[in-house]
């Protein structure tokens, strides 16, 4: 029991570090997403300014032209503002390229191409000269421009690289981790599922030995019942001749020349006494031997079992008896005798005086005996009835019937018996780990259901 609970309890620890655990994997995936979710978004800047630095130098490049060709200041303020903004660009794409030496050295190579080709720019707008000198001129301001285009490209190119790049670590990642993630979570199911499996074996062995406990708990009360009746039953019934024989003795001692007749009838009732004494004393050995004898059980045959004992005992003569078809049990075939004979034999001497006895032993579904009160439930019973058409028992000595030297008739047939049959019954019942009960039998007469355990 206590590896068991050692068990569950090892089996609860793994369980929460495996939940522990699961939760650290998911937290160390997101902050891993978040940092891809970063280099995403830096590249994404980077690209966006190298755009807005492309646009700014075209817009420059066209005031610039503009103004030169028309001679107006319109032009000027596109070409100022896209100037303005190109500084703009470049502290970003410095603070945004500062981890990245390469970067560093591609945007400071962008820078110097920018700055010849703002020279040449202002260059242009600030003198006056030929038309051949401004085709010359841009030209060279082409040709800057060119230069300037390819390498912003060239950057460009790189931060696109390495979006591919981070989408392409983020797949093979998450699909690395997402196996992980399932194996993880199948094992935690798994183990979760034997635990409960555990646990479950664990309080249904609990269940069980509770059950066993009540019932060797019920078995001890009974059996220490049994034999508080039994030793009060020895005390009584050895006091009781004795009380008799010294009644006898003090009459014949009083009457001092006591007739032969009354010396020899007194000597006889002396003899009857001992000799219902020792049926008494052997009664009470035998139920003794009957508390402490193991149960031999072997697979019996019930319906030919009893009519074999019925045969043996000439009861057919006495009653008609009637035996439907019964099951077979594992049960203690001697025991089991003495339990049958016992029931026929009381239902006849009972009913000695009805004319037509009938006795009828049949097996009975358990389902449809709701007023049984049987001490310890069990998912189900053979039960097997014997039942008569005779005069029947008084509700309220249902019970005491099974109680040791209890006797229900007082005539003088049954008064000379010593009252144990239906102790016997009872106790081979227990021994069975069955159950017997008492009911009347409409419209008139008795039975007895004999509960076997399946």
């Amino acid at each position: 029991m206590n590896k068991q609970r050692n068990l569950i309890y090892s089996g609860f620890l793994i369980s929460i570090f495996t939940l522990l655990g699961f939760a650290l994997f998911y937290l160390a995936r997101l902050d891993r997403l978040e940092e891809y979710r970063n280099q995403v978004d830096h590249s994404n800047r980077i690209i966006f300014q190298i755009g807005k630095l492309t646009e700014n130098l075209l817009n420059a490049e066209t005031g610039q032209r503009g103004f030169i060709i028309t001679q107006d200041s319109a032009f000027l303020t596109p070409y100022i503002n896209s100037y303005q903004a190109i500084n703009s660009n470049f502290l970003e794409l410095d603070s945004l390229t500062r981890s990245s030496k390469e970067q560093q050295i591609q945007l400071d190579t962008l820078k110097a191409l920018i700055q010849v080709s703002t020279l040449l720019l202002k260059e242009n707008v600030s003198n006056q000269k030929s038309a051949k000198e401004f085709a010359e001129e841009f030209s060279k301001s082409r040709y800057y421009m060119e230069k300037i285009r390819t390498s912003m490209e060239k950057l460009k190119e790189r931060e696109v690289s390495l979006l591919q790049n981070h989408d392409s670590n983020r797949q093979s990642t998450f699909e690395s981790s997402t196996f992980s993630s399932y194996a993880i979570l199948i094992f935690a199911f798994l183990l979760c599922f034997v635990g409960t499996l555990v646990i479950i074996k664990f309080f249904n062995k609990i269940l069980r030995y509770q059950k066993d406990l009540n019932e060797n708990i019920y078995k001890l009360e009974s059996l220490n019942k049994e034999i508080i009746s039994l030793s009060f039953a020895s005390s009584h019934n050895l006091q009781e001749p004795t009380r008799k024989v010294q009644i006898i003795i003090d009459r014949m001692e009083y009457d001092q020349n006591p007739s032969p007749a009354l010396i020899s009838e007194n000597f006889a009732k002396i003899k009857r006494i001992f000799a219902k004494q020792q049926e008494t004393n052997k009664l009470i050995i035998d139920y003794y031997s009957i508390l402490n004898r193991p149960v031999d059980k072997s697979n019996i045959d019930l319906k030919p079992f009893i009519q074999e004992l019925i045969q043996l005992k000439n009861w057919d003569n006495e009653a008609l008896i009637q035996i439907e078809d019964l099951p077979k049990l594992q049960v203690d075939a001697v025991q089991v005798k003495r339990l049958f004979s016992n029931l026929i034999e009381n239902c006849i001497s009972f009913n000695r005086d009805q004319p037509d006895l009938r006795i009828e032993i049949c097996e009975i579904p358990f389902t449809s005996i709701s007023n049984a009160s049987l001490p310890n439930l069990q998912n189900g019973f053979h039960v097997i009835c014997i039942a008569d058409n005779g005069i029947g028992v008084p509700q309220e000595l249902h019970e005491k019937i099974f109680e040791l030297f209890q006797k229900t008739d007082d005539r003088t047939e049954l008064a000379s018996k010593p009252g144990v049959g239906l102790s016997f019954s009872k106790r081979i019942m227990l021994n069975h780990d069955g159950w017997i009960e008492a009911h009347n039998n409409a419209p008139k007469g008795f039975k007895i259901y004999l509960f076997f355990p399946i």
